[in-house]
């Protein structure tokens, strides 16, 4: 029998960060982007914040009791430039650990890295233990940090003046609406272009003084993980990365693969075509997940969105594409006070789409009745509830000034408000710089082998990487070599991060291994006892699982009102199919772009 750690994290936070976690990342910064506002209020209170402003940075890890009982914070001062650390431009990394409860057993520290890039690293540890002593056990201190540039690591790479102005610039020009192929026009593509450049500008402009843009990548994540590896006084890194996490993980075993201790890395990013920009592979699953809806509710009547073939569903789910590419609706999905209803434009439909398929087991049975309503047409608006409600929208009131040196501003309100696609650095500082011909792009738009929401994607990338300061350094290679420990790879077919990425991932590592799930979706694998085991196995034991290894525990998805989809595993279940079902309706995809 395992020993469990307690904790006291409310249910509904821990099952709101596990259904994002779900839907594209580990422990969302935009958890509760849709959420209503006064269970985000109730949610900060919980998590007990600490006041990293009071906890000063050293060269060492001077660690401190935060957050409750068993859990302690501390910030590490590093080198901004790894290649001139005498220049005495630094950054202070924010860390939090969980204290191992199994002394007697003690085998050191798991770093975990949640995606994004950018995720909270220090929020998943606040909020996901029982997920993770189930993984990985209670003889490890777990240890999560954010990642450098963001959240409680200084400085900051907010790059608007305050949150308000940066809520006003989003909805000017909503990124939803403003994907390519929106319109087959390169003058749109051109429009996009301008407009990236500009939010760019605001970043040089609030971040330049700092010296930080430039050295904000993958490369120097690895260092700083290496570093905080030192600090902990650790000889090899264990380690357990979910998502862009595994890029993580992969650059690190390149770069210092004499300090491999055991790596977990699930849902995998091909790390070589990562660092050539080449996002073709990385939605090598998509059609096969979107095909995985229509199968499934062919097969189910209960489905609201039901024909009774595949090609049937295919051809109703077209036709509405297209209907809606000329007809866009409107869509009140909340029905919610504070929340306003929504245009659903083409490009908004496919971004839902998209993030649908990230989460299959979830999210299809709500796919499937918003396509039903896209189709009917007849939703409404419900302005008249939001009469006497208050400030629904907080961010538009936030005027707090950002200051890259404060720990502290990633605050209640901020986690509210969606970042804009060009405040994400570490992406384009991986990548080689991209095109900035509008005719370029659209042709490899409309050249692209991939289901045009992947497609829309893929050439979205290119466009938000315009005007991005360019590093310092980058790191592109050499990837794979022989480590001191082989290497765990898990994966899914996964519509964001392929099953072939984790084989081609596991080729160049020698004696890695790749744990297949046999399901379908993003991280779908924390709900596979299966898997769970494997894992514990591996860090406790260092147990590699057998050649070809699949994991095939996870249900066959239906419809209907008994339909409960798997949590992950270590969090407490609910006992009513309809209480989850309400639960689940809180969440609804997230918009965003990111791993």
């Amino acid at each position: 029998m395992r020993s469990q750690r307690t904790t006291l994290v409310p249910l509904f936070l821990a099952g709101t960060l596990l259904l994002n976690h779900l839907q594209g990342s580990f422990a969302s910064e935009q958890v509760t982007a849709y959420a209503p506002i006064s269970d985000h209020t109730h949610q900060r209170r919980q998590l007990q914040e600490p006041t990293w402003s009071d906890i000063t940075p050293s060269k060492e890890l001077d660690w401190v009791p935060c957050f409750r009982d068993n859990y302690e914070c501390a910030r590490l001062e590093l080198p901004m430039d790894y290649d001139n650390p005498e220049n005495n431009q630094t950054v202070a990394i924010a860390l939090t650990r969980l204290l191992a409860t199994n002394r007697d057993d003690y085998r050191g520290s798991v770093l975990v890295n949640p995606g994004g890039p950018g995720v909270s690293g220090i929020n998943s540890v606040w909020t996901l233990s029982p997920l993770l002593d189930a993984r990985i056990g209670t003889n490890y201190d777990i240890v999560g940090w954010d990642i450098r540039g963001s959240w409680r690591s200084t400085p900051t790479t907010n790059c608007w003046a305050n949150i308000q102005r940066r809520a006003v610039w989003r909805e000017r020009y909503r990124e939803h609406w403003q994907w390519p192929g929106m319109y087959d026009d390169p003058a749109f593509i051109g429009l996009l272009l301008a407009q990236v450049k500009l939010e760019k500008s605001t970043c040089k402009d609030l971040l330049g003084p700092t010296g930080i843009l430039e050295h904000i990548n993958t490369g120097n994540h690895a260092r700083d993980m290496n570093s905080i590896r030192e600090a902990l006084g650790e000889d090899k890194l264990n380690y357990w990365g979910v998502s862009w996490g595994t890029a993580l993980g992969g650059y690190f075993a390149s770069m210092f693969p004499d300090k491999v201790g055991r790596l977990v890395l699930d849902a995998n990013i091909d790390i070589r075509r990562w660092a050539q920009g080449d996002h073709s592979a990385d939605h090598g699953d998509f059609g096969m997940v979107l095909d995985y809806f229509f199968k499934t509710c062919s097969e189910d009547d209960r489905c609201a969105f039901h024909e009774p073939t595949a090609a049937g569903v295919k051809q109703r789910y077209e036709c509405l594409m297209r209907d809606i590419r000329m007809h866009p609706r409107v869509f009140n999905p909340w029905n919610l006070p504070d929340r306003a209803p929504v245009l659903t434009t083409y490009a908004l439909a496919n971004i839902i789409v998209s993030d649908a398929l990230r989460s299959p087991l979830e999210t299809f049975p709500r796919l499937a009745e918003w396509l039903a309503r896209w189709e009917a047409n007849n939703d409404t608006t419900s302005e008249h509830l939001a009469v006497g409600n208050g400030d629904t929208y907080p961010e538009f009131s936030n005027t707090v000034p950002w200051d890259a040196y404060d720990p502290d501003y990633a605050n209640g309100d901020d986690a509210l408000t969606t970042r804009l696609e060009s405040e994400e650095i570490t992406n384009c500082a991986d990548w080689p710089e991209p095109p900035t011909d509008p005719i370029e792009l659209q042709t490899l738009l409309d050249e692209s082998p991939s289901p045009r929401p992947a497609a829309m994607l893929e050439v979205g990338r290119k466009i938000w990487c315009t005007g991005s300061v360019r590093p310092k350094k980058r790191y592109a290679g050499p990837f794979g070599t022989n480590t001191s420990t082989p290497i765990l790879f898990i994966n899914a077919w996964d519509s964001v991060t392929p099953l072939i990425s984790a084989h081609r991932n596991a080729e160049i590592f020698p004696g890695s291994r790749v744990v297949q799930v046999a399901s379908y979706g993003h991280l779908v694998a924390s709900s596979s006892q299966c898997v769970v085991d494997h894992m514990f196995a591996y860090f406790q034991n260092g147990t590699m699982p057998d050649v070809n290894t699949t994991c095939a525990d996870l249900p066959e998805l239906h419809y209907g009102d008994d339909w409960m989809p798997p949590l992950p595993i270590g969090i407490p279940s609910f006992s009513s199919p309809t209480l989850r079902r309400d639960f689940n309706g809180r969440v609804p995809p997230r918009f965003s772009l990111g791993y």
